[in-house]
């Protein structure tokens, strides 16, 4: 994961009266992230999640990386998955009216 921009109006008062910032938790451990700060690498096999507690937009550029162990076939059935499992977020956004990207 790289900030790449964080549109933030530099206030204090984030969601739920907490700090503003975006936030990566993983396996209990979090880290706030900001522009220009360091590449973040997680094993994603741990429970993890991100969000953004600031009023404005932020981009991450995300890279997966295979895990090295990984057979070609056990890539190829995660290959599949993750296909279909990106087809029904698309679909679930479409239907609730969501703007993607292009």
């Amino acid at each position: 994961h790289v900030v790449l921009k964080v549109d933030d109006d530099g206030s204090d008062s984030g969601v739920g009266g907490r700090a503003s910032g975006v936030v990566l938790k993983c396996d209990d451990e979090e880290r706030t992230w900001s522009e220009g700060c360091a590449p973040t690498v997680i094993d994603t096999t741990f429970r993890h999640e991100t969000w953004n507690r600031g009023s404005g937009a932020c981009y991450v550029l995300l890279i997966d990386f295979w895990h090295p162990s990984l057979s070609l076939p056990e890539r190829e059935a995660l290959k599949s998955f993750m296909e279909l499992e990106g087809e029904y977020i698309r679909r679930e956004m479409q239907r609730k009216g969501v703007n993607q990207a292009a």
